[in-house]
């Protein structure tokens, strides 16, 4: 192999080049020089007992030493402790109290009830209805073709009403027209009725119908 032909190996395997080498000559510095070496350090003296002798010679010393037990053998008896027994100071710190904080019959897990003072039934006085009064007066009426139109003062101010029509913003309806008073219905309680007079000086003249 040429000069330029090493070169070209050596640059395609370089790894190969240096590492075997390297790897030869560990090789023979183990078999050549540090085995040599061992042998002789172990020649004078007693070889060195591996591990695994050691372990099982040391398992045959301890099971010579254990007698042997029966398996089937019944356990031996329990050992009680005698325990002394307590004070009367000691014990008196575990006696429950009857009455703190609560009796020992008292389930505080529901709500206390207490005695009810006793209740005084009053008997329900029925209380008079109080009706709301129009306040109106009736001036007269006037007659436009069949039909009859009152003319009626509420409020300090004057309306005109045909029998069967509501009074304007109020509950009540006209609903009769007689020459001398007018009958008035509560449309909200139809069991309401009033009687309103003529009058001549713009006074209240209200009377109540019976049904």
């Amino acid at each position: 192999m040429t000069k330029e032909e090493f070169q070209v190996y050596y640059k395609k395997n370089k790894v190969l080049v240096i590492g075997v080498p390297i790897i030869l000559g560990i090789l023979l510095l183990d078999m050549l020089v540090l085995r040599p070496a061992r042998q002789r350090a172990k020649q004078p003296g007693q070889p060195a007992a591996s591990p695994v002798n050691v372990v099982d010679a040391a398992n045959a010393a301890g099971a010579s030493s254990i007698p042997a037990v029966d398996p089937l053998a019944p356990p031996p008896p329990l050992s009680v402790p005698g325990i002394p027994p307590l004070s009367s100071a000691v014990e008196k710190r575990f006696l429950a109290a009857e009455s703190y904080p609560y009796p020992p019959t008292k389930n505080i897990f529901l709500p206390e009830i207490k005695a009810e003072a006793p209740v005084a039934i009053v008997p329900e006085v029925a209380q008079e209805m109080v009706y709301e009064r129009p306040n109106l007066t009736f001036n007269g009426f006037f007659v436009m073709g069949p039909d009859r139109v009152a003319i009626v003062k509420m409020n300090d101010r004057l309306m005109l009403a045909r029998a069967g029509q509501r009074l304007q913003n109020t509950p009540f309806m006209l609903k009769a027209i007689h020459p001398d008073r007018i009958e008035i219905v509560d449309t909200q309680d139809q069991g309401r009725e009033f009687e309103v007079a003529i009058s001549e000086n713009s006074s209240v003249a209200i009377t109540a119908k019976a049904n």
